[in-house]
């Protein structure tokens, strides 16, 4: 994997981009305690190597290997109360460990819709949508520059994931308990028992 000038050069989706179809090497996961971000909804996952897997180091962040992605795309749905009306996408961060350093990437959506491009330089977006009250609501969404994202993105000066930390996504999501999909389906190796691993309180 490489930063390309295209989203759609990377085959993190497939089929038409804006339906957001994971890769089937793709994880979809979940946090407990996620980040506010202006409303905004986000799609989380990661791809692993073929062949590859996570390795437990604690309750903390696992250890991914190199070629790892993790992929967040932040969107809005165009009526909270009614998310088939569609959405409008706005931007999909990317983080890929490449010779045992992670580097970022953001990818920001055309109005079209039909593709995202890579952008480091950060920029702001109006957006409306309906809320879940039924409220016609705005905001300035501001895409981060590469800078911003080193800015949370960085431990003792190292690039660095936040989210994805084993405490953080021991509970259900898709229907099963993240941690023991990822044991089922031999993506992790180290841990046997997902009880072992405490969970991260909701912020809220």
């Amino acid at each position: 994997p490489e930063f390309r000038t295209a989203l759609s050069d990377l085959n993190v989706y497939i089929g038409h981009l804006s339906n957001l179809q994971i890769s089937p090497y793709g994880f979809e996961y979940d946090l407990h305690s996620r980040l506010f971000s202006d409303y905004a909804t986000k799609q989380r996952f990661f791809i692993l190597p073929i062949g590859e897997t996570l390795t437990y180091d604690g309750e903390g962040l696992p250890i991914y290997p190199n070629n790892s992605i993790i992929v967040k795309t932040f969107f809005y749905n165009i009526d909270d109360r009614t998310p088939a009306l569609g959405q409008r996408i706005i931007e999909t961060r990317l983080l890929i460990k490449i010779n045992g350093s992670w580097e970022t990437g953001d990818y920001k959506w055309n109005d079209e819709q039909t593709e995202a491009t890579l952008d480091l330089n950060g920029s702001i977006v109006p957006v409306n949508w309906i809320d879940s009250d039924g409220d016609t609501r705005s905001a300035d969404y501001e895409i981060p520059s590469n800078t911003d994202c080193f800015t949370c993105h960085q431990s003792s000066g190292t690039m660095t994931p936040i989210g994805p930390k084993m405490r953080n996504i021991n509970f259900n999501f898709n229907g099963s308990n993240q941690i023991q999909s990822l044991i089922n389906s031999s993506a992790i190796t180290g841990i046997t028992d997902p009880t072992t691993v405490n969970l991260l309180p909701k912020w809220d």
